[in-house]
């Protein structure tokens, strides 16, 4: 079985919904907009076919969370995306499982959210933008802000999947920028600032994924190899003394890399074991690539001759079943 953990979902009728909501500025939570369900399901299969995956972990597009709206906006917009993306997977239960959307403007909705999602929608982990109002005003992941987050996550044994989404200010206007450069920039942030700031200390049975193998964090890994300083500890309060290697690998990474070279760097520094597989289709990767559909990544995994079979599986299948607690699959 094949299970791409980094698939996003997003209807005609919730499009509709959240122009509303946007234009209205207010709106009920208990309306689901049921427009196009079944459209955007086959939208996704026909990929999934296509590909040769056997199931796909949805959520939502992150450049529709959100986040960046006032609580008014946001809360209900979670919570109205994750019922109807709970009926789309009722709809194809063998071939989708679902992580929730978080009404980040919030963050004891957040949490309220996750454990709604989890419990009472059945789904298995959660999508959460690093810098959910794409600027400079939110705390970095490691500061107490995202404490009660974490701590519910770890709870419920769910993963974080760790996917920003664009970032403000005139340097990203140009050439869309803000998403292209939004997101693997966010990302590689992400993990030093998990690593140095001792979250997975504090928290040892949180399971954080990472999008797009951890941004440029590995091509750059050599800049992190040395111990951290004593000014990590004296200015920021950093209880990590480890090697910022054996933190690193302490997370997870999704492999939505789309070239070889790249995806065979990741699994070398953090092994197959922290690797799961992800394709984003359908998504940006919709066109021909040295004579594949870019987002066409399982043929790339199953070539990189130097991983035995076992490691291969782990990659495609295991990691995410047990990541993700994927147990009636």
């Amino acid at each position: 079985m094949v299970i791409d953990m980094h698939a996003h979902w997003l209807s005609v009728g919730l499009r509709e919904w959240g122009f509303s909501l946007l234009s209205l500025r207010n709106a009920s939570s208990s309306a689901k907009p049921l427009k196009g369900v079944d459209e955007e399901n086959q939208r996704n299969l026909q990929c999934m076919e296509e590909r040769g995956i056997d199931v796909q972990i949805l959520s939502i597009r992150p450049v529709s969370m959100l986040s960046g709206e006032n609580s008014m906006i946001n809360i209900p917009w979670c919570i109205v995306f994750n019922n109807v993306l709970a009926e789309a997977v009722n709809r194809k239960p063998g071939r989708f499982r679902a992580m929730a959307t978080l009404p980040q403007s919030d963050m004891k909705a957040s949490v309220e959210e996750l454990e709604r999602a989890v419990k009472e929608l059945k789904f298995v982990g959660a999508i959460m933008n690093p810098n959910p109002k794409g600027d400079e005003t939110v705390p970095p992941l490691d500061d107490d802000y995202w404490l009660p987050l974490y701590a519910k996550a770890q709870e419920l044994d769910v993963p974080l999947f760790i996917h920003a989404a664009y970032l403000k200010g005139p340097r990203f206007l140009r050439y869309r920028l803000a998403y292209m450069l939004g997101q693997p920039l966010e990302e590689t942030i992400a993990g030093p600032t998990l690593v140095y700031g001792a979250v997975l200390q504090q928290f040892p049975r949180l399971k954080l994924i990472i999008a797009h193998g951890g941004g440029a964090t590995t091509f750059q890994i050599g800049r992190y190899l040395n111990p951290p300083g004593r000014e990590e500890s004296e200015l920021y309060g950093s209880k990590y003394t480890g090697s910022f290697l054996d933190g690193y690998k302490k997370l997870y990474f999704d492999g939505t890399l789309y070239t070889k070279e790249t995806l065979e760097l990741l699994i070398k520094v953090v092994g197959p074991e922290r690797v799961l597989f992800g394709t984003e289709t359908p998504g940006r990767g919709l066109f021909k690539y040295e004579g594949r559909m870019l987002d066409d990544l399982r043929p790339v995994v199953e070539s990189i001759d130097w991983l035995s079979t076992a490691q291969k599986k782990m990659i495609l299948e295991d990691n995410a079943r047990k990541v993700f607690n994927l147990k009636d699959l």
